[in-house]
């Protein structure tokens, strides 16, 4: 039986909801999901894009949602009323680095460079020994297979080596993401 109880996930995902409903669709269900089993959420603390419809759907159905934000994104961006925490920081750096510090596990659905650079700096900490948190990536209809591709052509190439390559969780469907939070007790 497992001792650690993965009751805190960081979401990094898109501050805009994209051209398909799909993803948009994806987060609602996702948020739901972890709202009935009151997991807490991190996440960006943005009201816009699949960050905040996870976030929505999570806290109506259950969970604490604690955003991370700078000072200069909350004049540019909205931010979710009814937030159980807002945690406001000076700069971006600041902000990915608390996020991860509140969070134990780390999920990455669709988003745009800062998503990507959310997943590359933590995934640069868990290489580097600094971290061990799980690190799931939702592939929705394949929209990370391109850059999943170049990580192989960069592990291929002896840029990164495989033990850090396999350090990523991937799953393409929800029932195959529940299935990886199950066996972090999620």
């Amino acid at each position: 039986m497992k001792t650690n109880s993965c009751k805190r996930v960081c979401i990094f995902c898109g501050s805009r909801l994209g051209n398909s409903k799909v993803w948009t669709n994806s987060a609602k269900k996702l948020g739901s999901f972890l709202g009935m089993k009151s997991v807490t959420i991190i996440f960006g603390g943005g009201r816009w894009g699949i960050m905040g419809t996870i976030a929505t759907s999570a806290k109506i159905n259950g969970s604490k949602v604690t955003g991370v934000i700078t000072k200069k994104l909350i004049e540019m961006e909205n931010v979710i009323d009814d937030l159980d925490n807002l945690i406001v920081v000076d700069t971006m750096a600041e902000r990915k680095a608390k996020l991860v510090e509140l969070a134990d596990i780390l999920l990455v659905l669709p988003g745009g460079i800062g998503t990507v650079d959310e997943l590359f700096d933590f995934w640069t900490k868990v290489q580097l020994g600094i971290d061990k948190k799980p690190i799931l990536i939702w592939n929705i209809n394949g929209y990370y297979n391109k850059l999943l591709e170049f990580v192989t052509v960069m592990t291929e190439e002896g840029f990164v080596s495989p033990g850090n390559s396999n350090n990523l969780v991937v799953v393409e469907k929800f029932d195959d993401l529940v299935f990886e939070l199950s066996k972090l007790e999620l």
